[in-house]
């Protein structure tokens, strides 16, 4: 019998120790900054739990491949604010994010495809999108000295 116990406890140890395969899903990233003027919250197509509040930015994991991206209105979804009608190919890995502005008549939109990924020291990134229709082109410049301008002549929809 003591025979038999230790034969069932060796053959349940083996049989435990066996390596499981993890398998995973390659995924792409993706932001959506919805700057529409007079726009309504908007909503991802197969994302229904997640809002881009009007002036927000929504972050989401997209399979890879072509997507068909749309991005509507939370209370109109057979008029989308963006449809790619499967144009955007998505790959593993990478970054994208679409600016969503312009007006309720004339919707801009523009995604970008994110390639600085490198770190690097005493560095930032800054990136400024004239997404308001009807305004003169922007300038930037810093608090400390007013009359270099950092950034000029950024037009709409640049």
């Amino acid at each position: 019998m003591k025979h038999l116990i230790y034969s069932l406890l060796l053959l349940t140890l083996i049989t435990s120790c066996k390596q499981d395969v993890l398998t995973t899903t390659p995924l792409a990233s993706l932001s959506i900054t919805n700057t529409i003027v007079g726009g309504a919250d908007a909503k991802l197509r197969g994302e229904p739990l997640t809002t881009i509040y009007n002036n927000g930015t929504g972050y989401f994991s997209l399979l890879t491949g072509s997507q068909d991206l749309y991005v509507y209105p939370q209370a109109d979804s057979l008029h989308p604010y963006y449809h790619s009608n499967n144009k955007e190919m998505m790959n593993a890995g990478q970054i994208y994010s679409l600016f969503l502005g312009g007006t309720l008549d004339a919707v801009t939109s523009l995604l970008v495809h994110e390639n600085e990924f490198t770190e690097r020291d005493n560095n930032i990134r800054v990136r400024i999108v004239n997404l308001s229709p009807g305004c003169p082109p922007i300038n930037v410049s810093l608090s400390t000295s007013t009359s270099v301008n950092e950034f000029s002549e950024i037009d709409f929809a640049e």
